[in-house]
């Protein structure tokens, strides 16, 4: 059985919250899987020091017995004293398991957390990150930081947790069954033995084969389908440098400038459509609610007029 664990490497409930999957697991035959959730993406990304009051605050809303015991068990105390981006440390955790699978990939987040909740060591410091990852047995993670390695699993992978809704961390995840938060052992071992997923089912966070066209296509499709234009307009960034006359893609980023109220780049790329393909009248009504949007009326009603003679369906709109 897989269980796919979105969390943060700077979430004090994460980091309680891998602990007791540890206990829940136990004596089962199970594949844990890390995924990135960036609980402050805002952070920046060289780290900056809490000051004295606010870790301390910090610390005392989140020093959990469990907490301290877990601290003990590795030798530290609880110390988390640096505000930092955790992206590029997700990307080393994402390179940890392209590298040598599931295990790997747990030392290395392990690694990364007790450098910042241990240890107090800023995860904005490219040496503090490659001296932890290298240290649980990672090969190379200064040239993957310096090269980008990782980068775009990371973002896919957190385009996957707004796909499948995943709104909190840590979230455990087995098949199409969800637990947020983090939960005692007894309720984690629980909703695992509960949890049949099919063996055919899709993986919770697809892997995504970003030189393939049709995978990128459909994924910017789910993405827009679920009200996240921005995104699918970033997924759909390739395909349009490399397929940028093909129809379908010029619709699907049009559909997606419509939605993100991008009205000028929308009816640029209908207008490309239009010429590419001039019976195409879904692009023509799609122009005249572009049009229409810019209170550019005369004109809207010139494009509505070519749908409907195109398709009498238009006529009903």
């Amino acid at each position: 059985m897989r269980i796919e664990v979105w969390a943060d490497l700077t979430c004090p409930w994460c980091f309680l919250g891998k602990r007791r999957l540890g206990e829940a697991v136990e004596g089962l035959d199970v594949e844990v899987l890390w995924r990135p959730y960036l609980v402050d993406p805002t952070a920046p990304v060289a780290g900056e020091p809490r000051d004295e009051e606010k870790a301390a605050r910090f610390m005392a809303l989140h020093s959990e017995d469990d907490l301290a015991a877990y601290l003990e068990e590795m030798g530290g105390t609880w110390q988390p004293r640096w505000r930092a981006n955790t992206f590029d440390g997700h990307r080393l955790v994402a390179v940890a398991l392209e590298q040598d699978g599931p295990r790997l990939q747990a030392r290395v987040h392990e690694a990364l957390m007790a450098a910042h909740f241990v240890r107090g060591e800023n995860l904005g410091d490219h040496e503090v990150l490659i001296r932890a990852a290298e240290e649980a047995g990672l090969v190379g993670a200064r040239a993957a930081l310096e090269s980008g390695a990782g980068a775009d699993v990371v973002r896919a992978d957190t385009v996957g947790a707004t796909l499948r809704g995943v709104k909190a961390a840590p979230t455990f995840v087995i098949g199409d069954q969800a637990l947020a938060g983090a939960q005692e052992p007894e309720v984690l071992r629980e909703f695992i033995l509960s949890s049949r997923a099919p063996e055919s089912q899709a993986p919770v966070c697809e892997i995504v084969d970003h030189t393939d066209p049709v995978q990128a296509f459909r994924r910017a499709q789910r993405l827009l389908d679920a009200r996240n234009p921005l995104d699918a307009l970033k997924a759909l960034g390739p395909l349009l440098a490399e397929h940028g006359d093909d129809t379908s893609v010029l619709l699907l980023a049009a559909r997606a400038y419509f939605s993100s109220a991008q009205l000028r780049r929308t009816e640029e790329t209908l207008r490309k459509v239009i010429e590419l393909d001039p019976s195409d009248h879904y692009a023509v009504f799609m122009l005249g609610r572009t049009l229409q949007r810019q209170g550019r009326t005369g004109d809207a009603a010139t494009q509505f007029r070519l749908a409907t003679a195109m398709s009498p369906d238009y006529a009903l709109t």
